[in-house]
């Protein structure tokens, strides 16, 4: 298999996810960056052959495309032998870790992460119905130019409708989200305590590629980092994960860096 291709982006959660997974198991992997805030790559019809749902990240071999982040991780961890082996012999490990695994997917992190911006940055909440909108009009007008894809444009278009409903009150959510992160993290901090350094004990598995993203992310946030995080078993857990060479590699962001983004934006080609 000649070098796979990763279609994804430097800050978003779900390309951490496969950039995390391609180094653990060391796989060779060409960079396709996508701007998705200000040159939206991700609603290009070139994109749209490739992941119809217009998100990323996206993996492309020489013979076939994988999309959406668990997919990604799932495939890169079975298909490769080299690096970390990510996946428990024994059944009940392997059990434990898909557990954990679905724990992670039933948490919108978008909800929490935009839910908590929007209700603490008026500029945010006024501009993201603003951005959505201009979404929904690109979608529309590209939909129209490639009638091939329109079904896929209208069900980018569908998705968000549903956002600007679901974010028009962003703090409620915003808290119902973290309810439920906390819940699951108290579930996390319980079997680390009860074995570790990781969620399978000695193996580092898929479900300690996902959250050490997640508590990546949960760094952004004050409160959340504040309340949850400083717990001397997740304090440790944190330590430990990122301590492992494939963490910097994979360009794993625990805090927003606007001048790097920025630059990423100035200095990015076309990913196609």
């Amino acid at each position: 298999m000649n070098k796979i291709k990763l279609f994804h982006t430097d800050s978003s959660y779900y390309s951490m996810i496969a950039r995390l997974t391609l180094e653990e198991k060391q796989v060779p992997w060409a960079s396709h960056l996508l701007d998705i805030h200000v040159r939206k790559h991700q609603l290009k019809p070139e994109y749209a052959l490739i992941h119809p749902g217009l998100l990323v990240p996206a993996l492309k071999t020489d013979t076939e495309t994988i999309a959406g982040s668990e997919s990604v991780m799932r495939f890169v961890a079975t298909h490769f032998k080299t690096g970390t082996s990510l996946i428990p012999e024994s059944e009940a490990d392997q059990h434990k870790m898909n557990a954990f695994i679905k724990r992670h997917y039933e948490i919108e992190i978008e909800d929490l992460t935009f839910g908590n911006l929007l209700a603490k940055n008026p500029v945010m909440n006024f501009m993201f119905p603003r951005i959505i909108e201009g979404i929904i009009k690109t979608c529309k007008a590209t939909g129209t130019e490639h009638p091939e894809l329109k079904a896929v444009y209208d069900q980018k278009i569908a998705q968000n409708r549903h956002r600007l409903e679901k974010f028009s009150k962003p703090k409620a959510l915003y808290e119902k989200t973290k309810i439920q992160v906390y819940q699951t993290l108290d579930e996390l901090e319980s079997e680390l305590k009860n074995g570790g350094p990781y969620i399978c004990g000695e193996n580092f598995s898929l479900a300690d590629i996902l959250w050490t993203v997640c508590l990546a992310r949960l760094n952004w946030m004050a409160e959340v980092k504040k309340q949850r995080l400083n717990s001397p078993t997740l304090k440790k857990y944190w330590q430990t994960v990122t301590q492992r060479p494939a963490y910097k590699r994979a360009d794993i962001w625990d805090k927003f860096d606007v001048k790097k983004a920025v630059l990423n934006k100035l200095t990015a080609s076309s990913p196609f």
